[in-house]
């Protein structure tokens, strides 16, 4: 059973009840779309998907396929967070299959300040088996977050004139990163410049500065498995949601990260201190992402 369940409402492991409840929440799906077709399933060949919703934003999918004696044989259940918004990635995008079941993850470069390449659980991997046009160069891709333990922290202390240059700065910058993918030499040595120039800056700064005040958010890879980061994000909007089965509350806050917009669900007992807007998100996330495919 998949861990991140406690993030979308799922928190009860005594006596192992979650696992229990949420077995008994997929055998009761399948047996009611097999008699009524009450949910949505996505096909390919006898492999099917099934989604549930347990608010407006979670929900799990449950994947298998259907034996030739009509018994529905689960092959993996994850849960989900629906992203709010979806950027444009023009940079192109990469999907290969997992290894250990009918699953899909998907990496992809932005332009952010920093040039972080982001590998993602596909969401929608039912969906991409069905695509049958060639992937492109853009396209609209939502990130999604799934978070066991954060904390709020306070927000950095920023006026409008460095706004303004941070902007321009990092325009400059994301045009460098254009040319020197291109194989510009004079970008990529401006880029290496910079790189110097800003570490020397935070080795400076850190020596009598809190290490929160002088990063503002970050986006790193987290441990060995590849989808998994370590963020501290701003967040720009929030909501509260209900689990509609154990009726426990989950935030859901969307976040900038390194000019990165992502969505992040957590349960209200794993987050440390009260979230609002302006105020940063500081922890682990599991990354999902669901891209638009034109059909």
């Amino acid at each position: 059973m998949h861990n991140f369940f406690e993030a979308i409402g799922f928190s009860n492991r005594k006596d192992g009840k979650e696992k229990t409840l949420i077995r008994n929440i997929v055998k009761n799906t399948i047996n009611d779309y097999k008699e009524n077709h009450n949910y949505k399933l996505e096909a390919q060949g006898k492999t099917m998907e099934v989604g549930i919703k347990f608010g407006e934003y979670i929900g799990m999918y449950i994947q298998g396929e259907f034996l030739d004696d009509g018994e529905f044989e689960v092959d993996s259940v994850f849960p989900y967070v629906k992203p709010m918004s979806y950027e444009k990635y023009k940079n192109g995008i990469t999907i290969e299959p997992n290894v250990y079941n009918v699953s899909f993850s998907a990496a992809c470069d932005t332009l952010s300040e920093n040039g972080i390449s982001l590998i993602f659980y596909l969401q929608n991997g039912f969906e991409y088996m069905n695509y049958k046009d060639k992937l492109k160069d853009d396209y609209e891709i939502g990130l999604a977050g799934l978070s066991m333990s954060g904390r709020i922290i306070l927000p950095t202390n920023v006026n409008k004139d460095y706004i303004n240059k941070y902007a321009d700065r990092k325009k400059n910058k994301q045009n460098l990163f254009i040319e020197a993918r291109d194989g510009n030499q004079e970008a990529m040595e401006s880029l290496a410049f910079d790189e110097m120039e800003m570490y020397t800056r935070i080795n400076k700064r850190i020596e009598n500065e809190n290490l929160y005040s002088v990063i503002d958010t970050c986006f790193m890879p987290y441990g060995l498995q590849s989808d998994k980061y370590s963020i501290i994000g701003r967040i720009i909007d929030m909501h509260k949601c209900r689990n509609s089965i154990t009726f426990e509350t989950v935030y859901i806050l969307h976040l900038e990260c390194n000019d990165v917009i992502i969505t992040v669900a957590i349960n209200d007992k794993d987050l440390f201190g009260v979230p609002e807007i302006g105020r940063r998100f500081k922890g682990i996330i599991w990354l999902q992402g669901r891209v638009k495919f034109n059909k």
